[in-house]
């Protein structure tokens, strides 16, 4: 039988409860701007088809952040079989956009700005959203700990369903969408870095000075990350892992709202087809990854959402002592009939025989003969050359007499007479 690594119930429920508190981080700020700006002002800012909305929280990965959360909270506390992967890919994505806007907000002040308009440094959501930021740094790097110290080889010793392997068009699927994603990311870098330098590498990857929202991620950041983390994704398609369908549907998750409000803010603005201020081999390269984002996460949700293959066709315990291929002494048993002590054979009670139980010979042993009893028949001749010399035979004696036996009276005759002196003598 296979063996692979699957999730064990203590670390699911584990990771299910920190990602239950990055749920809520993330939900709470999305709720703070709805209040405070309205889903219109935040909608038109997410697109670009509306003024920028200074101060706000949250922006459109705020979005696909919450989703793959909700979805990894979800099949934690379910038990379905896609949880490893979703925990891990809820759990990393948590960490890394913590560590970005921890050190943004921790380092923007009124001469050193971070982000896009006038963004109040003294307020205490600015305070809460970075007091937050390094809680979410320790919980996430914890969460990580756990989910990577809780996997366990299957089959384990519980009886439990064999994982899911992704079906082949599945895991075909997922290999291309994120090999494409991340070569995509690849070739970004690489085209920046060679433009800008290495003289604006904070600006690149932290986005000093162009952050549009508090939790926002600079682009090369954004890139990087996606970068690996497809790159993982397309090595466990192509390996059709176990841990494919979950860590691929998170992605998928994430990635199907930012690119959705990607293209919609392309298109009804009308700059889709238009390369703008930046080069035009960056530019070509953003709409293709749009796109492939776009469509490929769409494709994953569909082919990772059905069932997948079992790497098993059942359950099996492992080999215990006594079994074939085990170490230890084998069941008691005859040759012949069904071992004791074997699965579903029943088990002998003592005191009582077991039926069709006869001892057989066993070859090269030989029956032992039945000795004659002294006083019936002659004694048998000793060997020759052992023992003293033979007593000399001796007649038989004459058995003694055998006295005569009373006949029995027949069935209703009177009883005989008592023999003796005593008593009346009979009457006539």
């Amino acid at each position: 039988m296979p063996h692979t690594t699957v999730l064990s119930k203590g670390a699911r429920i584990t990771a299910g409860v920190f990602c239950t508190l990055f749920l809520l981080n993330s939900a709470t700020w999305l709720a703070m701007d709805m209040a405070e700006y309205g889903f219109g002002a935040l909608w038109e800012s997410w697109t670009g088809l509306g003024p920028h909305v200074d101060g706000a929280i949250t922006d459109a990965y705020a979005v696909g952040l919450l989703a793959v959360q909700v979805g990894a909270v979800w099949a934690a506390f379910t038990g379905a079989r896609a949880a490893g992967g979703l925990l891990a890919v809820a759990t990393t994505l948590t960490f890394t956009a913590a560590i970005q806007v921890f050190v943004s907000t921790g380092q923007h002040t009124s001469d050193n700005r971070w982000f896009l308009g006038e963004v109040n440094t003294d307020t205490d959501t600015f305070l809460s959203v970075f007091i937050t930021s390094g809680l979410l740094v320790l919980l996430g790097l914890v969460s990580c700990i756990v989910v990577l110290s809780g996997l366990r080889v299957w089959p384990t010793r519980r009886p439990s369903d064999p994982p899911m392997r992704p079906l082949p068009a599945a895991a075909v699927a997922g290999a291309v969408v994120f090999g494409l994603i991340a070569l995509c990311a690849a070739v970004w870098n690489v085209s920046v870095l060679l433009q800008d330098g290495i003289g604006s590498l904070d600006v690149i990857y932290l986005g000093h000075g162009i952050l549009s929202a508090l939790t926002s991620l600079g682009p090369g950041w954004y890139s990087v990350t996606f970068l690996l983390m497809s790159a993982v994704a397309g090595l466990l398609c192509a390996a059709r892992g176990v841990s494919a369908r979950g860590f691929t549907t998170g992605l998928a998750l994430v990635l199907l709202p930012i690119s959705l409000i990607g293209m919609i803010g392309l298109l009804a603005g009308g700059h889709f087809f238009e390369l703008g201020q930046a080069p035009a081999f960056q530019t070509v390269l953003s709409r293709v990854q749009v796109v492939v984002e776009l469509l490929g996460s769409i494709a994953v949700l569909a082919l990772m959402g059905r069932p997948g293959m079992p790497v098993a066709a059942e359950w099996s315990p492992p080999a215990q002592p006594g079994m074939p291929g085990a170490p230890g002494a084998a069941p008691y048993g005859m040759p012949g009939m069904p071992a004791y002590g074997a699965p579903g054979q029943p088990q002998p009670q003592a005191g009582q025989p077991q039926p069709g139980y006869a001892p057989q010979p066993q070859p090269g042993y030989a029956q032992p003969q039945p000795q004659p009893q002294p006083g019936f028949g002659p004694p048998a001749a000793p060997a020759p050359g052992y023992g003293p010399p033979a007593m000399p035979q001796q007649a038989p004696q004459a058995a003694p007499p055998v006295p005569p036996q009373t006949p029995q009276a027949p069935y209703g005759a009177p009883p005989a007479p008592p023999a003796g002196g005593f008593g009346p003598p009979p009457q006539d």
